[in-house]
């Protein structure tokens, strides 16, 4: 698999990816994001002059991002552009961030998600997305992987795991019990739904967020509301 690098520019951490040609992911560190550190000072370190976000909701819903709705407020938890030198990007603090990529280096594709998007199949959303406006399949598509909460330390609810029961049978097998608790494998199990849709996976970034206080944001260590900023992006030439 491709290897992530870790680097610094202008007090800033951040892990690169380049897995083809044109295509960058960069995952920021607890050194730079969105909450803390003025957005200017982020592009001008990583060269990029437009990222959106959106406002995440923990849903399943999906947008095409180009410059005609750059400028827009959208409300959901995946984003997907042909744009090139448009950076895209998703917040996180333990939940996953989904980068996706056609084998060409002309289209990109980020998603957030927690357990409620993963019950709610944001990656196939997505996926489905990138489909439908493309006309492409999802064979030729690459995923990344990036940090998240490890299983051993995502503890859920019951319910958690009888709304996976219900809804998506088979998903019981990403759930384990120890010491009378429920643990979900989220990382795991957005793998295994993205490479039955038939995607191939490049490369993973294999940290637990709450494990690595000195790297990522973690909202079950109690960390206030700091995020991570993961983002990808096509480059301009």
């Amino acid at each position: 698999m491709e290897q992530w690098v870790l680097e610094e520019k202008a007090g800033i951490k951040f892990f690169k990816l380049s897995p083809l040609p044109q295509i960058v992911l960069i995952f920021i560190t607890r050194f730079g994001n969105l909450l803390s550190d003025d957005l200017k000072n982020i592009k001008k370190a990583l060269g990029i002059t437009k990222i959106f976000t959106l406002k995440q909701i923990h849903s399943n819903r999906v947008f095409y991002i180009n410059r005609n709705n750059f400028n827009q407020v959208l409300e959901g938890d995946g984003i997907f552009t042909d744009e090139k030198g448009l950076a895209i990007g998703v917040k996180v603090a333990d939940c996953l961030p989904i980068y996706i990529f056609d084998k060409k280096s002309t289209i990109i594709g980020i998603g957030h998600s927690g357990w409620r998007s993963t019950l709610a199949q944001i990656g196939k959303n997505l996926v489905s997305g990138i489909e439908q406006k493309f006309g492409i399949n999802p064979t030729d598509l690459n995923f990344v992987l990036g940090p998240c909460i490890e299983q051993s330390c995502y503890e859920v609810g019951f319910e958690v795991l009888a709304q996976f029961f219900n809804l998506l049978p088979g998903s019981e097998k990403f759930f384990i019990m120890r010491n009378r608790k429920i643990y979900f494998d989220l990382k795991g199990f957005n793998r295994y739904q993205l490479k039955q849709l038939g995607l191939t996976e490049i490369a993973s970034l294999d940290y637990c967020s709450k494990c690595n206080p000195d790297l990522f944001y973690s909202v079950r260590r109690a960390d206030g509301p700091g995020r991570n900023l993961t983002l990808i992006y096509l480059l301009p030439k």
